[in-house]
């Protein structure tokens, strides 16, 4: 099984630990853990001195910046040369919503499993779903794909109506087995 994100997260460590500031470190670590986890595509998380080794990988990149360092200059850099899709969380934006995290995937060509804000966790077999809220939920798989719930078998519906605050794990199948 492998990661199937599109999109990394990377987090400048030199930077957090160079703020003394704890309302800063709040704002962009602590408040941007909503929107990540809501904004239904699975993300990969790294530091940001590994960038150069993962970051071709990925089509949409978001840095957590509290404060610039060389670090975070060079993950933009590395996104610049890759052509990778690239947004600083910063104090000025820490309050990005999910809605807006999706409308930055999308632009990126990243794929996001829901429309609506889920949490979803997801591999090459897997995927995980939290509902956020009760509603129709359609989920976005690959055209040669389906979700069949992983304990029942049964498959999924497009536009099933799901109760909020329930988790659910579905097998991706290749529509052919």
């Amino acid at each position: 099984m492998h990661s199937v994100a599109q999109t990394a997260v990377f987090v400048d460590e030199e930077s957090y630990a160079l703020v003394s500031d704890t309302s800063l470190t709040k704002n962009v670590c602590y408040r941007i853990r909503e929107a990540l986890g809501k904004m239904s595509a699975p993300y990969d998380i790294y530091l940001s001195a590994d960038a150069s080794s993962v970051i071709e990988r990925y089509k949409a990149i978001i840095s957590l910046v509290p404060i610039e360092t060389e670090h975070s200059k060079r993950v933009r850099e590395l996104a610049k040369r890759c052509g990778c899709a690239l947004i600083e969380i910063k104090n000025e934006n820490c309050h990005i919503t999910s809605n807006e995290l999706r409308t930055f995937l999308r632009g990126a060509g990243a794929w996001i499993y829901c429309e609506r804000d889920a949490v979803i966790y997801a591999n090459d077999r897997f995927l995980f779903l939290h509902t956020v809220e009760d509603g129709e939920y359609t989920l976005n798989v690959q055209d040669d794909e389906m979700l069949v719930d992983a304990f029942t078998g049964k498959p999924f519906i497009e536009g099933q109506y799901l109760n909020g605050g329930k988790s659910f794990i579905f097998e991706i199948r290749t529509e052919n087995v």
